[in-house]
């Protein structure tokens, strides 16, 4: 695969998955390995524990939509994220130098793949808490 090839599957792969998914991870560590990187490293359970976020999370919107949640959905919620991010920071440890100093060749576009995958997923990641934080602040403020 030449740069412009790769760099082209990249920006599709991008726009197909602006928001890291699971699946978007797994795109892009396929992609990363089609670059010729060793994907081996990044078994530490990142879709599983996407997985076990994303579903806690709309189970809580669900028995929200019935009931007030009250804070224990949130705090599970928060100690699912802190599980996520630690897997995310150690992943981040890898890929972003590589991803920092990535030239025009194609593994570099692979670096920027995979830590452009892991800083969506962050951002996902921090704009569900921040959201929790701010129902909890409302629901407190109506107890008073």
């Amino acid at each position: 695969m030449s740069y412009s090839q790769a760099d082209a599957k990249f920006k599709a792969i991008d726009r197909q998955y602006p928001d890291t998914t699971r699946k978007g991870w797994e795109v892009r560590k396929a992609f990363a390995k089609e670059c010729g990187i060793d994907v081996k490293v990044f078994n530490k359970g990142l879709g599983p524990q996407y997985d076990r976020l994303n579903g806690l999370a709309k189970g809580v919107m669900e028995i929200n939509a019935f009931v007030p949640a009250d804070e224990r959905s949130f705090k599970s919620l928060r100690s699912e994220k802190d599980k996520l991010e630690r897997i995310i920071k150690d992943y981040r440890r890898i890929t972003k130098p590589k991803a920092d100093s990535a030239g025009n060749d194609v593994p570099g576009v692979g670096w920027l793949a995979l830590d452009g995958g892991l800083s969506n997923m962050q951002y996902w990641a921090d704009g569900l808490i921040k959201t929790s934080d701010a129902y909890l602040k409302q629901l407190q403020q109506k107890r008073r």
